[in-house]
């Protein structure tokens, strides 16, 4: 079957599909899993869709996102046929005109989706929330990110050195898929806060990784590491930070987030708190041909982006109170949050 195109059958066997399709260009390097008809009709079965709706149009190509064609990349992917309703939603969310998808296929920058998963939908489909969530070993973690790289490579044409012109590129580019740990979250599911208190996939592109190392924190005395996270944000070769917008992800542990609600901050709070650590003093801040700091009135603080309501903060891994991850933004992408049917 053909990735991006009309489905046909092929006269392979599976020991040498997998060398096949990176002979055809449908692969992200890795082997792949042979999409036969009676693995695609699995994951069809999954969801209340017939196989020929177009869930949306995927840039720059603008291939036709059918759900076959979506099966079709969640086989190759290895993705059980359990996770399919999280890559139709992740599917749609990718066509999108406000994602931008386009322009996220075609920088020099290393942008890719990262997704984020909320709700019952967590537990059906064996997402991962928890130690790790953002690592190897946990399969529907895996296979769903990497279902989304496959779709905007065969049906966006995102192919490297071609249309994909990340000058670097990143690990994170095989895919970024995880769920909120809920469970061990002191605050209410960052899609419940969104509008979607059900299962919903929240989606936005970044650029880089960056793990924050706090110290160990008291409650009541959590000034240091509201600091420390400032100071990751602000980071001046963030894009977000050269443009004063977009939405990075402040990824907590549970026992960051525990510490930081017994110290009086829920999420709008702590969002305030760190917005207002992270303006920095703009005099060091200059600007250059493609880097236009955006700053406070005329030669004021320089913002790490546009406003407290745009910083993304979420719970997930394991449960040391000292642990954060910043996935700064690619500027040019929304956060956009759909329910999963």
């Amino acid at each position: 079957m053909s990735a991006a195109g009309s489905c046909t059958r092929v006269d392979v066997t599976e020991e040498d599909f997998a060398e096949f399709a990176w002979r055809e260009g449908w692969t992200d390097g890795l082997p792949v899993v042979a999409p036969t008809p009676a693995r695609v009709d699995r994951l069809l079965a999954e969801v209340d869709l017939d196989r020929a709706h177009v869930v949306g149009v995927i840039g720059p190509r603008g291939g036709e996102a059918t759900v076959e064609r979506i099966a079709v990349n969640a086989v190759l992917a290895g993705c059980p046929p359990e996770t399919f309703p999280v890559v139709v939603a992740a599917a749609g969310l990718l066509a999108a005109p406000a994602m931008n998808i386009a322009a996220v296929q075609a920088t020099t920058s290393a942008a890719t989706p990262a997704i984020i998963v909320n709700g019952p939908i967590r537990a059906r489909a064996g997402l991962h929330g928890g130690r790790g969530a953002l690592g190897p070993g946990y399969r529907a973690n895996a296979t769903i990110g990497r279902a989304v790289r496959l779709m905007l490579l065969n049906i966006g044409g995102g192919v490297p050195d071609e249309i994909d012109r990340s000058s670097h590129g990143l690990p994170s580019k095989f895919g970024v898929c995880f769920a909120e740990n809920e469970e061990e979250s002191p605050w209410p599911g960052l899609a419940a806060v969104r509008g979607h208190p059900g299962s919903a996939v929240t989606m936005t592109s970044i650029i880089s990784l960056t793990n924050v190392r706090l110290p160990d924190p008291r409650p009541g005395a959590v000034d240091d590491e509201i600091a420390i996270i400032a100071d990751a944000l602000a980071t001046r070769g963030h894009k977000h930070v050269q443009s004063g917008a977009g939405n990075p992800v402040l990824v907590l542990s549970p026992g960051t987030a525990a510490i930081l609600d017994r110290s009086g901050f829920d999420r709008d709070r702590l969002a305030e708190a760190v917005f207002e650590v992270a303006r920095r003093d703009g005099s060091g801040y200059t600007d250059q041909p493609l880097t236009r700091y955006r700053r406070e009135g005329r030669g004021g603080r320089v913002l790490p982006y546009g406003s407290p309501d745009d910083l993304v903060v979420v719970v997930a891994g394991g449960p040391e109170p000292n642990q954060a991850l910043i996935l700064s933004s690619f500027v040019d992408s929304p956060v956009l949050t759909v329910p999963i049917a």
